[in-house]
């Protein structure tokens, strides 16, 4: 007997409140009957099953006594209990889950959500990124580096020679501006030398577009 109750009770006549029909019914109760009778009731997290109880499934609840049935937790909530379960408990940030779930699945690397009860988590947009499982938000590529597609788990420096300051694209230094070294978010002027030709920096070699 799964999640029942033993109780000895006197039925007369009709149900009454201290004899529920699961009661009646076992004791063989009809109208003008009068008895002593034993009888099992059955608690939330499990259901009716002929005359004994039987625990619900992982992913479905009872929150009643004498359930007739179990009823799956909807989607983005859980029972987080192998069985047996009165009550369906939000997922929380970072976690979703489909109805019928008796656990909340973490967010994969790539994706996020921000608010309890999701069914599903979103991919980042481009431009951002989520590194680690369970995210509850995803990350803005600093200054210098990039992603084009959504759904990433790291960002892209820009090379040198080019920049990024949008963080969803690196573009190539203008004519006459340079970048020495990768994840540049922006390209400094060309300072020349009053002799000599050529792109030269003042202080290091630099890359740049332009003809002399």
């Amino acid at each position: 007997m799964a999640g029942g109750v033993s109780c000895v009770v006197v039925c007369r006549f009709f149900v009454v409140v201290c004899c529920s029909p699961l009661a009646f019914l076992n004791a063989g109760g009809g109208y003008g009957n009068t008895g002593v009778v034993s009888y099992t009731e059955c608690l939330p997290g499990t259901k009716v099953s002929g005359l004994d109880c039987e625990d619900c499934p992982s992913g479905y609840v009872s929150t009643t006594r004498n359930a007739l049935e179990c009823l799956a937790c909807v989607g983005g909530t859980a029972t987080l209990i192998s069985a047996s379960a009165s009550a369906c408990v939000s997922c929380p940030p970072g976690t979703y889950s489909e109805s019928g779930s008796s656990v909340c699945t973490n967010c994969t690397a790539g994706r996020s959500n921000s608010a309890p009860n999701q069914i599903q988590c979103a991919l980042c947009f481009a431009g951002t990124f989520s590194a680690m499982n369970a995210s509850r938000e995803c990350t803005s590529c600093q200054a210098g580096r990039y992603t084009s597609n959504s759904g990433q788990t790291s960002c892209t420096g820009a090379v040198a020679g080019s920049f990024s300051a949008n963080g969803l694209t690196q573009q190539l230094c203008p004519s006459g501006t340079f970048s020495n070294t990768s994840q540049s978010a922006q390209c400094l002027e060309c300072m020349y030398f009053v002799f000599g030709f050529g792109c030269c920096s003042l202080f290091s070699p630099c890359f740049c577009i332009s003809d002399f």
